[in-house]
């Protein structure tokens, strides 16, 4: 189970009860919505389990909003309660991401295989150093080509270009 604050938070803002039982978890806590009175919060969480291929099985939450399945549960919404991100609408942050830096991302994952100067590491078979080279080499081709067609966009836009 995963419980977890949220990285922009810097101070203690409330604290939350968690009963595990058989088959949910309770949880329980106290909201206040700004300008009114506190409100005691208090539900259960479904759980489900699934089979893993090697025996054993795990466990994941049944979101309160839509009983889907979830590792994660995010809170709080306006009215309180918990959820998955699906409901929560959420999105992951590459989902955000226009065409540049999703390429940015995916070549630094790339050069993040490589030595600081972008050598070779000594464990790392030639043919692999050489595939990850090429596929660095597209991925600038294709940033430069975002690039281009981007400028040629925003002068397109303002009339400097013939």
């Amino acid at each position: 189970m995963k419980i977890r604050p949220s990285n922009r938070v810097t101070a203690l803002s409330g604290n939350i009860g968690v009963y595990v039982a058989v088959n949910h978890v309770q949880l329980s806590y106290t909201r206040t919505p700004p300008g009114g009175e506190p409100k005691r919060m208090r539900y259960d969480v479904p759980l489900d389990w699934t089979p893993c291929h090697f025996g054993g099985s795990r466990q994941w939450f049944r979101c309160p909003r839509c009983s889907r399945r979830c590792a994660v549960l995010y809170g709080l919404a306006c009215d309180g309660r918990f959820g998955c991100r699906v409901c929560m609408r959420l999105a992951y942050m590459s989902e955000g991401e226009d065409t540049g830096a999703r390429l940015w991302r995916k070549q630094q994952k790339l050069e993040a295989r490589l030595t600081e100067n972008g050598g070779k590491p000594k464990w790392m078979r030639m043919r692999t150093f050489e595939r990850i080279y090429e596929r660095i080499s597209a991925v600038e081709e294709a940033r430069d080509a975002d690039f281009l067609a981007s400028a040629a966009r925003f002068l397109a836009g303002r009339g400097d270009l013939g």
